[in-house]
């Protein structure tokens, strides 16, 4: 299968929410949701100029939010694209990566930054319209980030959350607290971050600008499988 009315490269790829029918979005200056069953391009909205740096879906809803290079955090319905359902202004370094917690009212987004200035992670409430934390810690640009699933008997708070930065750090954060609880060293720069629930166990893992993939286990954040990328 191929998708392509895209004019520049693809930034982000994002499965769509089970609410709609399957289908993605692919993003430079635009967001474009598509119907992988027929292919088809759905809908799209367009800001020129404006490179999209992250997107992320809601699960019961044909939402997702959007971050970009004018600083503006967006949400927008999947089925209308022509203006965005929310338009914030809230970011002062360049936001690089978003995510939306399991029951929908927070995004998790984090930022550019280098040698400490900048390398936040903010938590925004949805309900209220507003930022409620700017965590420091990194002291490289923030590149990825994720909210983790709650788990009975784990070593992390019931509502938390993991960055991975090009600092080679994998941060844990009690995202109620408002603090890091947790500091995981790879040893080089990571570039993507992903919490998985499965048969094996609750993993989360970090890819590295080298090819390399580190995990770790959520429930007592010990390392626990490390992949080699090409020499």
């Amino acid at each position: 299968m191929s998708l392509s009315r895209s004019s520049s490269y693809v930034s982000h790829l994002q499965n769509a929410s089970p609410y709609h029918t399957p289908a993605m979005t692919s993003t430079f200056w635009d967001d474009r949701v598509w119907d992988v069953e027929t292919t088809k391009l759905r809908t799209f909205s367009k800001i020129s100029r404006n490179i999209v740096t992250g997107v992320c879906f809601l699960s019961s809803q044909p939402l997702f939010v959007q971050t970009s290079e004018d600083l503006r955090l967006r949400v927008w319905d999947s089925r209308a694209m022509q203006t965005a359902a929310v338009t914030e202004h809230c970011f002062v370094h360049l936001p690089l990566s978003c995510d939306v917690s399991p029951d929908e009212n927070y995004f998790l987004i984090t930022c550019n930054g280098f040698e400490g200035t900048g390398c936040e992670v903010m938590m925004w409430d949805r309900r209220a319209g507003k930022m409620l934390h700017s965590l420091e810690g990194h002291i490289e640009a923030v590149t990825s980030g994720c909210f983790l699933p709650s788990l009975q008997q784990s070593t992390f708070p019931a509502f938390a959350a993991a960055t991975a930065s090009k600092d080679g750090e994998v941060k844990v954060w009690d995202m109620n607290a408002g603090k890091e609880v947790e500091s995981l060293s790879c040893g080089e720069n990571l570039l993507s971050l992903a919490a998985t629930r499965g048969d094996q166990g609750d993993f989360i893992a970090a890819g590295a600008t080298s090819g390399s993939i580190y995990s770790f286990n959520l429930r007592t954040l010990e390392p626990y499988l490390q992949l080699k990328g090409a020499p």
